[in-house]
Protein backbone atom coordinates (compact mmCIF):
# COMPACT_ATOMS: atom_id res chain seq x y z
CA UNK A 1 0.00 0.00 0.00
CA UNK A 2 1.41 3.21 -0.88
CA UNK A 3 1.27 6.44 1.73
CA UNK A 4 -0.90 8.93 -0.78
CA UNK A 5 -0.52 11.68 2.18
CA UNK A 6 1.20 14.06 -1.16
CA UNK A 7 -1.93 13.78 -2.77
CA UNK A 8 -3.74 15.06 0.41
CA UNK A 9 -1.48 18.16 1.24
CA UNK A 10 -2.26 21.52 0.77
CA UNK A 11 -0.17 24.93 0.61
CA UNK A 12 -1.92 27.87 1.87
CA UNK A 13 0.54 31.26 1.36
CA UNK A 14 -0.77 34.57 2.39
CA UNK A 15 -1.69 33.26 6.07
CA UNK A 16 -2.07 36.79 8.58
CA UNK A 17 1.31 36.57 10.42
CA UNK A 18 -1.02 36.91 13.78
CA UNK A 19 -2.72 33.33 13.16
CA UNK A 20 -1.63 30.50 15.47
CA UNK A 21 -1.87 26.71 14.61
CA UNK A 22 -5.07 26.16 16.56
CA UNK A 23 -6.98 28.96 14.92
CA UNK A 24 -5.39 27.84 11.32
CA UNK A 25 -6.06 24.04 12.47
CA UNK A 26 -9.76 24.76 13.36
CA UNK A 27 -10.68 26.73 9.49
CA UNK A 28 -9.11 23.92 7.56
CA UNK A 29 -11.12 21.33 9.40
CA UNK A 30 -14.35 23.23 8.06
CA UNK A 31 -13.18 21.37 4.34
CA UNK A 32 -12.72 17.78 6.47
CA UNK A 33 -10.67 16.04 9.21
CA UNK A 34 -7.35 17.12 9.26
CA UNK A 35 -4.54 14.65 10.08
CA UNK A 36 -1.32 17.72 10.37
CA UNK A 37 -1.48 21.05 10.12
CA UNK A 38 2.11 23.11 9.98
CA UNK A 39 2.67 26.90 9.89
CA UNK A 40 6.41 27.39 8.75
CA UNK A 41 8.27 29.46 10.92
CA UNK A 42 11.68 31.31 10.84
CA UNK A 43 14.53 30.63 13.35
CA UNK A 44 12.43 33.00 16.08
CA UNK A 45 9.32 31.19 15.85
CA UNK A 46 7.75 33.67 13.83
CA UNK A 47 4.96 32.52 11.25
CA UNK A 48 6.96 33.08 7.35
CA UNK A 49 3.25 33.44 6.09
CA UNK A 50 2.59 30.06 4.92
CA UNK A 51 1.21 26.39 6.07
CA UNK A 52 1.36 22.69 5.17
CA UNK A 53 -2.16 20.93 5.99
CA UNK A 54 -2.57 17.20 5.07
CA UNK A 55 -6.37 15.94 5.10
CA UNK A 56 -7.82 12.95 6.62
CA UNK A 57 -9.35 12.35 2.84
CA UNK A 58 -8.74 12.90 -0.62
CA UNK A 59 -12.47 14.86 -0.34
CA UNK A 60 -11.34 17.25 2.53
CA UNK A 61 -8.44 17.80 -0.13
CA UNK A 62 -10.85 18.67 -2.68
CA UNK A 63 -13.36 20.53 -0.44
CA UNK A 64 -10.68 23.53 0.16
CA UNK A 65 -9.07 23.55 -3.24
CA UNK A 66 -12.20 24.42 -5.25
CA UNK A 67 -12.58 27.25 -3.01
CA UNK A 68 -11.19 30.24 -5.12
CA UNK A 69 -10.52 32.72 -1.95
CA UNK A 70 -9.02 35.66 -4.00
CA UNK A 71 -12.11 36.03 -5.49
CA UNK A 72 -14.33 37.24 -2.67
CA UNK A 73 -14.03 40.95 -1.95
Amino acid sequence: MTDDSSRREVFIKNIPYEINDDDLSKWCSTFGSITKCIIKRDKFGNSRGFAFVTYATIEGHNNICKNNFYDHE
